[in-house]
C-alpha cells in the first residue's frame, strides 16, 4: 500500500499497460519544439513534472515527461523499450541539432533510485 498526505492529482496520460511496463512516456514532447529534457519521477512528484514541464515550454524548451513507478519492472523491459522512454536519440530517431545531448532529471522525495543507478 502506497499512501500519501496529501491529495494526488489525476494525471492525463496515465497508463495502465506503462505501469505493468514500470515506466511510460506521461506526456510527450512538444513537435513545435526541440527535445531537450527528460522529467522523470514517480507517485505525487510525477505531477511536479508536469507542471515543470508546462514552464520550460512557456520558455521554448522541449520536454518529455516519464512515470517511473517501479525500476525493477523497467529495468526488464528491452533496451529499445528504455532507450524510446528515456529518449536516445539513437533508440527512438527525434531529431537533436548537433552536439546537442537531452538532460533527464529525476525527481524523487528521499530516495536515491533514479536515472543515477
Amino acid at each position: 500500500v502506497a499512501l500519501c498526505r496529501s491529495g494526488a492529482p489525476h494525471l492525463a496520460g496515465a497508463s495502465r499497460e506503462g505501469v505493468m511496463k514500470g515506466g511510460y512516456i506521461l506526456s510527450d514532447f512538444d513537435p513545435a519544439l526541440v527535445p531537450l529534457v527528460v522529467l522523470a519521477g514517480s507517485g505525487t512528484e510525477v505531477a511536479l513534472c508536469v507542471e515543470a514541464k508546462a514552464a520550460l515550454q512557456s520558455i521554448g524548451v522541449g520536454a518529455r515527461v516519464v512515470s517511473v513507478p517501479c525500476w525493477e519492472l523497467f529495468d526488464e523491459q528491452d533496451e529499445k523499450y528504455r532507450q524510446s522512454v528515456l529518449f536516445e536519440p539513437s533508440g527512438d530517431g527525434a531529431p537533436l541539432p548537433a552536439g546537442v545531448k537531452p538532460v533527464r532529471v529525476y525527481v524523487e522525495a528521499a530516495s536515491t533510485l533514479g536515472f543515477g543507478k
